[in-house]
């Protein structure tokens, strides 16, 4: 029986996913999203309440503090007051910490400046300077040397250089790797966005250090710009610099403008932060952005450049620019829709146009298949996964990421509570209150994919990160998980019986089965519903109907690039050079229909991605969408011993290799000791009274306390633990906001009798008295925008619960692996067509060429789907 699957809660998703931007640098695959800041500004509340939202900034940046003359003003006395500052702000809201800098020729402090030592001495100096900083701050990423190039691209005169030459620099590298081996180190610079002689500069330096076996992982793209001259071979310059092989970061972007504003400079520097986003979105090694901070208000430029200012994405009111915009789109769409769309209508008439169609997918294409894969996952309760073709582990890395807590406990654990009338909300135990997207709680992972190299990423990306003492100075913070999970990679073919693959809960498939060779093709529906008869099959596959959305509808055949059929058996031309067929829609619902038949399955089929410009010619309806998608549920026409022996029986008469599957490796995540271990209610709410009263909050989102570890684990990873105690506590009060109050995500909790500013209004730059609030004191209603908005899960790429800090050693056992940028690898397998990323949809493929992937050498190939690297099976 078939059915079509709409795709609302996809739809419905987008807006979130639209929403702000350490979640778009997520989504896109970056590590973060920050900005620069300084202490002495936490004294402005409303500032610091921005700064606080993790949807919107992952990374700070101490924008002074950790300079030498702030760590090291004497000589051998070390000061860190002032950068701790910083570092337990990003400590308490769960965000990465960017140390910045070790070693610059400005702000220095004059015993160092007008020291007059020699050669030996001051490279000890900076030995000595580099190893205290990093070792008291570890585990962060780290500009060690900061601006050491003229314009030119020879090196800058300064205390350093003109008495050790370039010998300053490897001395700070290797000062900072020997004091913390797990940290990044940096060299950072400005004006090296686009290509020219201090790029060039830049990259033979680096270039010669790693030659020397010195230790640099990145470079630091700084990004202070100026509006409407901003360079067009940023992208080029970022692969140009990946090609050594290190990270790259945009770290102090800012685009500043010549005053007064005006509306037309908006809407350029809108432009300009847009494509210097995309620039290293579509660049794998460029890990994240930083802002050199968010508001004008507290901008650097306007006391340098006289004349200049309003750099930021926000104004000096704490507003939203157009800027703001920009970045979003430079990170989620990668060609202007309008632009297309004028370009697409210039082509009438029709028997005129022999070029490739522009298309733009908004979010690209392989996020909305792995969209439509977790909502399904999430919807079905899913625990038990076998991911084939998992390639570098893409797909697994959110699948093996912990949920933030448990499922709701038992009444056993948690009572329901009475009712109480006076109340003006049902209690959350008698009304259904759930999260916006409902979370994974995967128990038993398997990948499978042929390609050991991919397999060795893949490893990494779900192996559980081991704590260390060290751990509780660390900003990169293991999550804790409250549950078990066990991973399994295993190295083999999908033809290949695996026993223990036999009766598993789901089999997720995406853009692999169109790789499949003739004679490998039989195998897959009699070895997946027949041998292993799930209880979920999802499959993606593109849709060769779609293909004609490329080219105008009489357009000659030269007209749609592509690939020519490798089997030969038709006429037709595919995407990708691998693909040995693609299913027109009345084909792709063909064989799922009597595929379900066959296996005794009901399927589910639909499609994602359209494009974001009108089609000129209105055949959207016609082609339909860019990527097939179908769930198979089985149903109960069929026994699973009678599918079992079908599917072995059909195996056994094909002629197929049969090298058994090699368990290429087991990874088992325990769970935090505190895991399903509650302590008392009033133990619970005193704990979230200690820690409000210890930052002044009298209001703060329930999801926020939630990830402060203390309070975390006296719950024992139940929140509704949590929401009870708050609800019977005597000192807090529960806010059941947003629409209803059913969607947690929105609720606050209000310290009563605590130490609050004296009303709802925010209290001026400066202002640090607080007043005491009475039990019977009322808020008065405020406006949401700019407030604590709704949190949202993606696609499962974000997790939430990164503010943990071990305090215990007890604690220290039940983390989980950090969320890791999702690696990037040259050649890919087939297995990992699902998430290829960064090319423009629409694009023709290059021409094949040789790019080293650290592991082997591949053929790079890009299809025009919004795939890349998709490789022969």
């Amino acid at each position: 029986m078939a059915k079509t699957l709409g795709c609302a809660l996809l739809l419905s998703l987008l807006p979130a996913a639209l929403g702000q931007l350490n979640i778009a640098a997520h989504i896109v695959g970056k590590k973060y999203f920050g900005t620069a800041t300084n202490e002495f500004q936490f004294t402005d509340t409303r500032y610091r309440a921005e700064l606080n939202n993790t949807l919107d900034f992952g990374i700070l940046t101490p924008a002074n503090s950790m300079k030498w003359d702030s760590t090291e003003a004497v000589q051998g006395q070390f000061t860190f007051d002032a950068a701790e500052e910083v570092v337990h702000q990003a400590q308490r809201h769960g965000q990465m910490m960017r140390g910045h800098n070790c070693v610059w020729h400005s702000q220095l402090p004059d015993w160092v400046s007008d020291g007059g030592f020699d050669k030996a001495t001051l490279l000890q100096i900076v030995d000595t300077h580099c190893s205290t900083v990093v070792g008291h701050f570890r585990n962060q990423i780290w500009d060690v040397v900061n601006e050491p190039f003229n314009e030119d691209g020879t090196f800058r005169e300064s205390v350093f250089y003109n008495t050790t030459g370039t010998d300053y620099i490897e001395s700070a590298l290797r000062a900072a790797r020997r004091a913390d081996p797990k940290a990044k180190l940096y060299i950072n610079d400005y004006n090296i966005e686009g290509t020219g002689a201090k790029s060039d500069g830049m990259y033979n330096l680096v270039k010669s250090l790693k030659k020397k076996g010195v230790p640099i992982d990145g470079i630091g793209v700084q990004g202070h710009l100026i509006v409407g001259s901003v360079p067009t071979t940023i992208e080029a310059n970022l692969r140009k610099f990946a090609t050594l092989g290190v990270e790259i970061a945009l770290t102090e972007l800012d685009i500043r403008m010549d005053l007064p504003v005006t509306q037309d400079k908006l809407e350029q520097q809108k432009k300009d932060y847009q494509n210097v986003i995309a620039a290293c979105r579509n660049v794998p090694a460029c890990i994240g952005v930083t802002i050199w901070d968010w508001t004008d208000k507290y901008s650097w430029v306007p006391g340098v450049f006289a004349g200049q200012g309003s750099p930021l994405p926000w104004d000096e009111n704490y507003q939203k620019k157009p800027a703001y915009a920009g970045i979003m789109e430079g990170f989620l769409i990668l060609s202007s829709p309008s632009k297309c769309y004028t370009e697409i209508m210039e082509i009438i008439p029709e028997d005129e146009y022999d070029q490739e169609l522009k298309v733009t997918f908004v979010p690209e294409l392989y996020l909305q298949r792995r969209i439509w894969v977790l909502n399904v996952l999430r919807q079905e309760s899913v625990t038990r996964v076998l991911d084939v073709g998992c390639g570098e582990g893409q797909f697994l890395l959110p699948l093996s990421q912990p949920a933030p807590w448990l499922a709701p406990p038992p009444p056993s654990v948690l009572p329901p509570s009475p009712p109480q009338s006076e109340q003006p909300h049902e209690s959350s135990h008698t009304k259904n209150t759930t999260d916006e997207i409902p979370n994974l709680h995967i128990s038993h992972l398997h990948g499978l994919d042929i390609s050991k190299y991919d397999l060795e990423f893949a490893a990494r990306e779900t192996a559980p990160q081991k704590s260390t003492p060290e751990d509780k100075y660390s900003f990169f913070q293991p999550q804790l998980r409250w549950e078990e999970l066990e991973v399994k990679l295993w190295d083999g073919g999908l033809e290949v019986i695996n026993e223990e693959f036999v009766d598993i809960e789901c089999i997720v498939s995406t853009e692999v089965i169109e790789h499949l060779p003739p004679e490998i093709f039989p195998a897959f529906a009699p070895m997946l519903l027949g041998v292993y008869h799930p209880k979920l099959l999802l499959i993606t596959t593109p849709s060769y109907t779609y293909n004609a959305r490329f080219t105008a509808p009489n357009a000659p055949r030269s007209a749609r690039r592509g690939y020519p059929d490798p089997t030969e058996r038709t006429d037709r031309i595919f995407r990708h050079h691998d693909h040995k067929f693609e299913w027109t829609i009345e084909e792709f619902r063909a064989w799922c229909e009597d595929t379900a038949k066959d296996w005794g399955y009901e399927v589910e089929m639909s499609g994602v991605g359209r494009s974001a410009e009108p089609d000129p010619w209105n055949r959207e309806e016609e082609l339909g969408e860019a990527s097939f998608v179908a769930c198979f549920r089985k149903s109960a026409t069929k026994a699973d011993s009678e599918r079992e022996s079908q599917g072995r029986d059909t195996i056994e008469k094909l002629t197929l290799p049969r090298k058994q599957h090699e368990l290429y490796v087991t990874h088992n995540h325990p769970t935090h000791p505190s895991a399903q271990k509650p302590k008392s209610l009033d133990e619970i709410a005193s704990m979230v009274v200690k820690k409000m009263d210890e930052y002044h909050d009298a209001f703060i989102r329930l999801e926020e306390i939630w990830f402060w570890s203390e309070v975390s684990t006296l719950c024992g990873g139940w929140i509704e633990i949590l929401i009870r105690a708050v609800e019977e506590g005597d000192d807090l009060k529960l806010l059941k906001e947003g629409e209803d109050g059913v969607s947690r995500s929105m609720w606050r909790i209000q310290r009563v009798g605590g130490a609050n500013p004296p009303d709802s209004s925010w209290p001026q730059e400066g202002e640090t008295s607080l007043d005491y609030i009475p039990p019977e004191w009322e808020p008065e209603e405020e406006e949401t925008e700019g407030s604590y908005q709704e949190s949202f899960a993606g696609d499962g790429d974000i997790s939430w619960n990164n503010s943990e800090l071990d305090t215990e050693d007890e604690e220290r056992h039940g983390w989980s692996n950090a969320f890791n940028q999702l690696k990037e690898n040259d050649g890919w397998g087939w297995e990992s067509a699902d998430d290829a990323e960064d090319n423009e949809a629409g694009k023709h493929a290059p021409e094949s060429g040789k790019h080293s992937t650290g592991w082997a050498s591949k053929d790079l190939n890009t299809g025009w789907d919004g795939d890349v690297r998709e490789q022969m099976s």
